[in-house]
């Protein structure tokens, strides 16, 4: 702690988050808006060449320019830039726990597959928004992607960007991860917004697989293999990968950058079509998969929740459900845990736990899960299927997929469900107070 500076710029350093081949990350304090920042410093050896400090100092001030231009809740915020004792320097937001996916490219780590189908799919849509706003990141790899504590995915380094709107800043030649690069941008032709679902499509089958498609002793034999080898099944290596997903990555790494997804959007919502496959149990009885999407229209149809929307709303919203069945006595929900799911009971009864004592029963028609649902918090209470019972679950993620008019009816009916509730607890606390 002795050897580090006190201060850069106005940002008061605090500590050392980490160091790379051309610059170390400080913990500081900023002062003006009290809150903890990442301050990246260009440091380099001194016998470093005069034309590799030029080359590193451009690839802070394209990072500053690229990725200072976009404010996504996926990608890591640039808030400042500036240079102290001839020394450029960038300051970010902090992500206090955080790692890189590197931690999960290991077959002994590997995360469950609907978790790295939650970080392809918010990768995806980060890579669309910046897309739009004319910047490709061209350099797309697990240790330029963090996750956070709360399963957020933040997409960093835009050091070798191309932003479109800033020409004269650019980093031009070859340069990124051969491992993860695609086919044109391994022979240097013209990169696109393709490209880098390219590269994400190879980090979403490390994540499953535990090891990258593309594997040589040599970079030739790398590039031979990038350019001209179909990659092995992801499958066959891990059998619960839904052929679903299968089928998504295979379209995402096509050596033909015309046969890939035309954007971030379009991934994300095949992605979104993977959910309910992950995402359906094996149920009880009259089995839930029977259910045919006239039967399930009904069942929804007769539902108070679903009074307000019209034909095409609930047929979209239907659509987008996971429809799941739990045996009396199986856990619905559990107290702590992370997700942002939706739960309508279409049959049965449930009770609601909060450290172990039950507080309320719920039955057909209800609904419950709302608040993990509008935001990713952790789950306050435990649920529980006292009965036999078949619920409709809604993810946050399918949801967005459908119309913006069905969005628009969901969360108008899911606020009124909301301020019944806080008058129902209002009301509770006023005959404690009389």
């Amino acid at each position: 702690m002795s050897d580090l500076p006190e201060k850069i710029g106005k940002y008061e350093v605090t500590g050392l988050a980490g160091e790379g081949n051309m610059g170390v990350v400080y913990v500081a304090h900023d002062p003006f808006e009290d809150r903890e920042v990442a301050v990246k410093v260009c440091r380099l050896p001194d016998d470093t060449s005069i034309e590799l400090r030029n080359f590193a100092r451009k690839m802070f001030y394209n990072e500053a320019h690229s990725a200072g231009v976009l404010k996504h809740p996926n990608i890591l915020q640039i808030l400042d830039a500036g240079e102290e004792d001839g020394q450029p320097y960038i300051v970010m937001e902090y992500v206090e726990g955080g790692e890189t996916l590197k931690a999960y490219t290991s077959k002994n780590n590997l995360l469950p597959v609907k978790s790295v189908v939650e970080i392809f799919y918010q990768c995806a849509k980060a890579l669309d928004y910046a897309h739009r706003k004319g910047v490709i990141h061209r350099d797309i790899k697990p240790t330029n992607i963090m996750l956070t504590r709360n399963g957020e995915v933040k997409i960093a380094d835009f050091g070798i960007a191309h932003n479109a709107a800033g020409e004269s800043t650019q980093v031009m030649g070859l340069m990124g991860s051969p491992r993860y690069m695609s086919p044109e941008q391994i022979q240097e032709q013209e990169v696109s917004n393709k490209t880098d679902l390219y590269s994400l499509g190879i980090v979403a089958y490390e994540l499953l697989t535990g090891k990258p498609p593309f594997l040589a002793k040599t970079v030739p034999q790398l590039v031979r293999k990038i350019i001209d080898d179909p990659a092995p099944s992801p499958r066959e290596m891990r059998p619960e990968i839904p052929s679903r997903l299968e089928e998504v990555l295979d379209r995402v790494m096509q050596k033909k950058s015309e046969r890939r997804h035309g954007s971030g959007q379009e991934l994300a919502a095949e992605l979104a079509s993977v959910f309910g496959e992950l995402d359906e149990i094996e149920p009880m009885g009259d089995t839930v998969k029977e259910l045919t999407q006239t039967k399930k229209f009904e069942i929804a149809r007769k539902l108070e929740f679903f009074d307000e929307f019209s034909d095409e709303e609930l047929d979209e919203t239907v659509r987008a459900c996971s429809w799941q069945s739990y045996r009396t006595g199986e856990l619905i929900v559990a107290e702590g845990a992370e997700d942002r799911a939706f739960f309508i009971l279409a049959e049965g009864e449930v009770g609601v736990n909060i450290k172990g004592k039950q507080i309320a029963t719920l039955s057909k028609g209800a609904c419950f899960g709302e608040m993990g649902y509008l935001s990713k918090t952790r789950r306050t209470a435990t649920v529980v299927a006292t009965d036999d019972v078949n619920v409709l679950k809604i993810d946050a993620t399918l949801l967005e997929q459908t119309s913006v008019p069905c969005q628009l009816r969901f969360n108008q009916v899911l606020m009124k469900v909301l301020l019944s509730r806080l008058a129902q607890t209002s009301d509770r606390l006023a005959q404690f107070v009389n």
